[in-house]
């Protein structure tokens, strides 16, 4: 079976306060090869993507360094920092069109100015997702080889802040993760997909109660059988949510140890790709609405106001482009956030919020992918 991810430009810019007036793309960022960005201060961010390429901001995306490349990528895929200085860019690279991928890294310790040239952790074959639990400790999940299935879910982690990995650990065959996220310096959660046979998947997840040094097995949640499981994100220690396709979610309240029984956010999700929390009660999951035979997809999102129990019904967001999908989605504050995607024409876009997402600021054109702020890293 083959990953299942959206496919969609993915480029990226950002804005800080989210008000309506933000300028973005001045300066000489490349547009079509951006998909990721973090921002490792108030007003300090990085934008990466396809090809090796990043640009950073210093005055919150007014303005952006011209793009450069950190050398040794094929695609940027996550980024996280530890600090308003030390960071992690993870991505894969492919030698050839058919060539094996590697799962590769790089480091900066300059607010993502500069990066070292990219390094393979040996034995993962792509990095989806990157996260730090401690200034000096994180962990990379993706997949890898266990020399019987064609993907095997994996993570490596590190102990100095990304200088050096582990060999990588196998957490499942027939599987990949897709997302992880800790809820306190010590325990996290990392979800994914499962593989059936080649014919039908599940999601699953796996924890660890040791700064992601070892994890459990992959385990099953009630309700996700044909569903993919795509975002994780903690509101506190104890309390999250985890999201998934055709509208589905599950919350847990012992830190992601046990889940419940997967429910369905109504209105019409066909993917939820993404989910963040600006409080411990307020929290916004965004994605696209379900496919249909006339080709016409939006970009839905749905808020909490309970720690992620519930949820309202999925809302379109209205833009002057047509907001085709909204792939990520994060809060610079208890308030302020912005959700970012794609326009109709494939154009990458943001919307941005202050009332911790129950309604949206028409969109602005910039193109992006995944977008998080340092300030909510844990």
């Amino acid at each position: 079976m083959k990953k299942i991810w959206p496919s969609f430009l993915i480029i990226f810019s950002i804005c800080i306060s989210c008000t309506k007036e933000v300028n973005v793309a001045k300066g000489n960022i490349d547009n079509n090869r951006l998909q990721n960005s973090l921002v490792a201060g108030s007003h300090t961010g990085v934008a990466v993507g396809f090809g090796g390429y990043y640009s950073y901001t210093v005055d919150g995306g007014q303005t952006w360094s011209n793009s450069q490349v950190i050398n040794g990528f094929h695609n940027i895929q996550a980024l996280a920092f530890s600090s308003s200085t030390n960071g992690i860019a993870v991505g894969m690279y492919m030698a050839g069109e058919y060539s094996k991928t590697q799962g590769v890294y790089a480091c900066s310790n300059d607010s993502g100015h500069t990066w070292s040239s990219a390094k393979n952790i040996n034995g993962l074959n792509d990095i989806i997702s990157v996260v730090f639990s401690s200034a000096n400790n994180a962990v990379a999940v993706g997949d890898s080889d266990d020399g019987v299935s064609s993907y095997a879910g994996a993570y490596a982690f590190t102990s100095d802040g990304g200088q050096t990995w582990s060999n990588i650990h196998i957490i499942q065959g027939d599987s990949w993760f897709t997302s992880v996220a800790f809820s306190s310096p010590t325990n996290g959660v990392a979800v994914g997909v499962e593989d059936i046979e080649g014919v039908s998947y599940k999601g699953v997840y796996s924890y660890t109660t040791d700064s992601g040094h070892t994890w459990s097995r992959a385990y099953d949640i009630d309700g996700f059988n044909g569903q993919s499981i795509n975002s994780v994100a903690f509101s506190s220690s104890t309390n999250g949510v985890l999201v998934g396709s055709n509208g589905t979610y599950s919350h847990t309240i012992d830190g992601g140890h046990t889940w419940s029984p997967a429910k369905i956010i109504g209105g019409g999700f066909g993917w939820i790709y993404s989910v963040a929390f600006s409080s411990p009660t307020n929290g916004v999951a965004v994605g696209q609405s379900i496919d249909n035979p006339s080709g016409f997809n939006c970009g839905l999102y749905s808020y909490t106001t309970d720690g992620g129990i519930t949820w309202s019904n999925a809302k379109q967001f209205n833009g002057t482009y047509g907001v085709y999908n909204i792939t990520s989605v994060s809060f610079s504050s208890a308030s302020n956030g912005i959700a970012v995607g794609n326009a109709a024409d494939n154009r990458g876009l943001y919307v941005c919020t202050t009332d911790s997402g129950h309604t949206w600021y028409p969109d602005g054109l910039l193109g992006i992918n995944s977008v998080n702020f340092f300030a909510f890293a844990k």
